[in-house]
């Protein structure tokens, strides 16, 4: 009997940290942030639409990539109210990034498929107060699932 109530717990456990660990995404970032970022009515194709947590409590910061038609979607992001900034300038080299390569030396990487269908960041020009947080006057506030907003750049 004692064994039969053991293997009911040890079995009760085992599903308990199962359907907690399954529950997916981080506990601790519950939102996702997805949009479409335009100048002048077109498509910002490259770039970054980064995040810095507004007010008291400052520091929680993200970066999303924006993709060549200007959409972007950013997961596992903290709830709060944040400031936005949208910066194009790492699209003007339309290089691919080398995380983790020594200064001075270049990362090796892996040849892409002859089938892929690769599209490249272009560059957009748009104002440089879009890139500072105390001017571009962008804010977002983020809650718990899904949250979408677009932004349609002027000068």
């Amino acid at each position: 009997m004692k064994n039969t109530i053991r293997l009911f717990g040890f079995f009760g456990l085992i599903a308990t940290v199962g359907a907690l660990g399954c529950s997916g995404g981080n506990p601790n970032a519950p939102a996702n942030f997805s949009g479409k970022v335009t100048y002048k009515g077109q498509p910002v194709g490259g770039g970054t639409v980064k995040l810095e947590k507004d007010g008291p409590a400052e520091g929680s910061r993200a970066s999303i990539n924006l993709n060549p038609d200007g959409t972007f979607n950013g997961t596992d992001l903290a709830e709060g109210d944040f400031a936005v900034t949208i910066e194009t300038d790492s699209a003007k080299g339309n290089t691919p990034t080398t995380y983790g390569a020594s200064k001075g030396k270049k990362m090796a990487s892996s040849p892409v498929p002859q089938t892929a269908n690769v599209v490249k960041a272009t560059y957009t020009e748009i104002p440089k107060k879009y890139g500072k947080k105390e001017s571009s006057g962008l804010k977002v506030t983020l809650k718990r699932g899904k949250n979408e907003q677009n932004f349609d750049l002027t000068d």
